[in-house]
């Protein structure tokens, strides 16, 4: 998959990143706002929001996670530690000027030991 594939704006409604999310089987995707990543949103955050019974056709804005979890560049072998300690799914790689630059994924860090 593309770093794009995993990414959202954060002007977009909730309903495109359900639809998003399935169509790239993933339970994340990065929320970005002019061209930078400012968070997450999850599936778990889209069903906390269904459950104070917020509306779907809302800003992803709205929901979105802005005390996310990442990395930077040369730290990458500190996503073994996120991925067991917060249960998430994706890990955002980010160089000095916090320009994204990777993304890791469970399921690569888990292929990763099956090799």
């Amino acid at each position: 998959m593309k770093l794009t594939d995993y990414i959202i704006s954060f002007d977009e409604k909730t309903i495109d990143a359900i639809e998003k999310m399935q169509i790239f089987r993933t339970r994340d995707l990065l929320v970005q706002k002019n061209n930078k990543i400012i968070g997450t949103i999850s599936e778990g955050d889209i069903l906390r929001s269904l459950l104070k019974n917020k509306d779907l056709r809302n800003k992803i804005e709205d929901y979105a996670n802005l005390n996310f979890k990442f990395i930077k560049i040369g730290d990458e072998k500190k996503a073994s530690e996120i991925f067991i300690k917060e249960r998430i799914f994706i890990v955002p790689v980010f160089d000095k000027k916090f320009n994204l630059v990777n993304i890791i994924t469970l399921k690569n860090f888990l292929d990763g030991f099956k090799k």
